[in-house]
């Protein structure tokens, strides 16, 4: 006996006609873009190098470090193993949501497998006054 689809509902005709296109499912590259939450001392920049670690397979990494150079506190630690990171260290003036952006696109030109950005609070400080003084 034939299978009649057009007795079906068109919702579920429409689906059939989808699962027609389907394809073999094939790798893509996309950057993970992950925000590391805690309290003091809680471990965030150890995690986020080990996690760089683990996503670029022991790849050069940069680190933009507002933190009073808390990445530095983890040089030569072999729970890196062979991950070399260059850091940039500066002040939360200096690195501020206006150049967050930039700073990230330059990193992947110059070939940087990865960027921790350590801290974001005060970018975030930023943004919510800002959304506070336009009234949101």
């Amino acid at each position: 006996m034939a299978y009649n689809n057009s007795k079906k509902p068109k919702a579920e005709r429409k689906l059939t006609s989808l699962i027609k296109k389907a394809e073999t499912a094939t790798q893509i590259k996309k950057p993970a873009k992950i925000l590391i939450s805690g309290p003091t001392n809680a471990g965030k920049t150890f995690g986020g190098l080990l996690l760089l670690k683990g996503l670029t397979n022991d790849g050069i990494v940069l680190v933009v470090d507002s933190e009073n150079r808390r990445s530095a506190l983890h040089v030569g630690d072999p729970a890196f193993g062979e991950l070399k990171w260059y850091a940039i260290y500066c002040t939360p003036e200096e690195f501020n949501g206006f150049n967050i952006a930039q700073v990230i696109l330059d990193a992947q030109e110059a070939g940087y497998k990865g960027v921790l950005i350590d801290s974001y609070t005060h970018i975030w400080e930023e943004v919510t006054e800002t959304a506070n003084a336009l009234g949101g």
